[in-house]
């Protein structure tokens, strides 16, 4: 199997994710913009970040480098995620002012299901296996046994890319000032009354600053945690020994205090794959109503891109999502470079979250930060 894809922790400023879910898409970007970086000058005349100025409309090299084009460079237990075209067309929209609406959430699932349904009538049981469909996505787990059947699939009208299950990992974070907490909590922006997706590696909810639960959504009066679950392989533990998610989900809990929390473990030992990533999104998007959930919070990544990378699958479903109504927060990478980020948030519809000095030092050159 292909090495997992590198990505360390993030120490600074707000590179996890998360912020008051009312006002989290203004308060974020606002707080991210205020970090270290050099700007240029675009053709209009703005000033823009140097790090924005460098990511343009293309496929990177990283990116290309994740899409199988041969069966003999796939190991024998490597799956790969075929991503659709979008059925957009099944609900007549294509540009959304505003989040879709439960119906048509149903209709654009229905139209994914047709999509696959042709698709799954050009290649043989034989030759490919359908391990996961992500019903509210257009995107599909599948086991390829056969170059033809490669071919096939990378052949037709129905198919944007077939590419690699690649593994994530973790990223890390600090500081409420920077991103303007305190200010936002003292207008009433607390999250009251939605809830924030944790995407990471699980979650102990018996502390207190979750309410001491003794199992999700209990005692009822307390427990903030209205929902955990393991997608990646049940591990029979509420975290692992490193829990990064429980510490990222301590965070949201400060952050926002009104806002429930959502478990959702996606990290099978240090690495959480592409597949299971996106599961955990379809399930957002499917039970959004049900737990009025505002937000997502994906302190992880892998990769480096110098473009957006809108047809990695992670990306697609986190459109997918935004277009459900629901704000994925995604920290931009771990490897110190002005110039790119890891994946998911190099998706146009993540709100990327670089790091950033908590005062002004001037220039320095931390190198592999």
């Amino acid at each position: 199997m292909r090495d997992p894809l590198p990505a360390r922790s993030l120490v600074r400023g707000c590179s996890f994710a998360f912020l008051s879910s009312v006002v989290l898409s203004a308060l974020l970007m606002t707080a991210c913009s205020n970090g270290a970086q050099s700007s240029v000058p675009t053709a209009s005349g703005t000033v823009v970040p140097e790090a924005q100025a460098q990511v343009t409309p293309k496929l990177s090299p990283a990116l290309m480098s994740e899409d199988v084009t041969a069966i003999d460079s796939l190991g024998a237990d490597e799956r790969v995620i075929v991503v659709l075209k979008d059925a957009a067309a099944a609900i007549g929209r294509k540009d959304l002012s505003h989040a879709l609406k439960r119906a048509e959430v149903l209709e654009r699932a229905i139209g994914y299901g047709k999509n696959k349904q042709a698709l799954k009538k050009i290649v043989s049981a034989a030759e490919v296996a359908v391990e996961k469909d992500y019903e509210h996505l257009p995107l599909l787990k599948m086991h390829i046994k056969s170059q033809a059947a490669l071919d096939l699939l990378r052949a037709s009208d129905q198919v944007l890319r077939v590419m690699r299950d690649v593994k994530i990992k973790r990223s890390d974070l600090t500081s409420f000032p920077l991103i303007g907490q305190p200010q936002t909590i003292a207008k009433g922006f607390k999250g009251s009354g939605v809830a924030v997706a944790v995407l990471d590696s699980g979650l102990d909810y018996t502390l207190a600053t979750f309410g001491s639960c003794t199992a999700p959504g209990v005692p009822s009066d307390t427990c903030r945690v209205k929902f955990a679950r393991d997608f990646a392989p049940e591990d029979n533990a509420l975290d692992d020994s490193i829990r990064h998610g429980t510490n990222v989900s301590g965070v949201v809990a400060d952050l926002a205090p009104g806002a429930s929390i959502l478990a959702l473990d996606v990290f099978d030992g240090d690495y959480a794959y592409t597949s299971t990533i996106v599961d955990a999104i379809n399930w957002v998007i499917a039970n959004k109503d049900q737990y009025a959930i505002a937000s997502m919070n994906l302190s992880l990544g892998g990769g480096r891109y110098y473009s957006n990378c809108d047809s990695n699958p992670m990306a697609v479903a986190i459109k997918d999502a935004r277009d459900a109504g629901v704000l994925a927060a995604v920290a931009s990478g771990n490897e110190g470079h002005t110039d790119s980020m890891s994946a998911p948030a190099c998706a146009s519809a993540a709100v990327s979250v670089g790091a950033v000095y908590d005062a002004n030092y001037g220039n320095s050159d931390w190198g592999d930060c």
